[in-house]
């Protein structure tokens, strides 16, 4: 079966590589020091602390896109899905590895989960962080849920969420139609295009934003 997985497994594996690469808010937080650099961490600080920032930001924006890429230019074997009559899928007994596996996949749920959703959420309420004592616990941690900015945000971020969700539908369903119910000559190439922004680190997409739609037309503020 393994062979048949492949393409699947190289697909999800450039996916995960990708949201990794380009990721920037946990490195962010966590290179507060400057103690671990990373491409996406380096985009923003050429940004923000230098007079030519936007070159250098540019130049390693088009590393990392450049590394969105690679997964899609590697020629891949053509494969095929069949799809027929539903079957029962075939049991696997892990014997006495059971309770060890299981062990696992609940160490790494609890790890990766668990306990970072406990930590904020929990956090919340204290008045000192750190201190999980009944005499610590408060609720004036989320009076700040109503000041004018924070109204501001949540509007901002449900609204825009809203729109996007919505267009997004709107062009999918579109190209979906013409990939599928019509034999245009550039479907196929319409589909490629469709799916370039998934594998384009929110990164470069930024920076690309900032510069078509500052230079020469400034629409900022708009």
């Amino acid at each position: 079966s393994l062979p048949l997985m492949r393409p699947a497994i190289a697909t999800s594996g450039g996916l995960v590589l990708m949201a990794t690469v380009s990721a920037f808010g946990a490195p962010a937080l966590l290179d507060a020091h400057r103690r671990v650099p990373v491409l996406s961490t380096r985009i923003y600080e050429s940004l923000t602390s230098d007079l030519d920032g936007i070159h250098y930001a540019s130049s390693l924006a088009t590393l990392l896109f450049l590394f969105a890429l690679v997964p899609m230019l590697v020629p891949t074997a053509r494969h095929a899905v069949l799809t027929g009559k539903a079957s029962r899928p075939s049991l696997v007994r892990l014997g006495r590895s059971r309770g060890p596996v299981i062990g696992l996949v609940l160490l790494f749920v609890i790890a990766a989960v668990v306990l970072p959703a406990l930590a904020v959420c929990g956090t919340a309420f204290l008045r000192i962080a750190g201190d999980f004592s009944f005499d610590n616990l408060t609720l004036d941690n989320f009076r700040v849920l109503a000041r004018p900015e924070s109204t501001e945000a949540i509007g901002n971020s449900l609204w825009l969420g809203v729109c996007a969700a919505t267009i997004a539908v709107l062009l999918g369903g579109a190209i979906a139609f013409i990939q599928i119910r019509t034999r245009h000559r550039g479907r196929s190439a319409l589909a490629a295009l469709a799916t370039i922004p998934l594998a384009t680190p929110g990164t470069v997409l930024a920076i690309g934003l900032l510069l078509a739609w500052t230079r020469p037309i400034d629409l900022r503020n708009t």
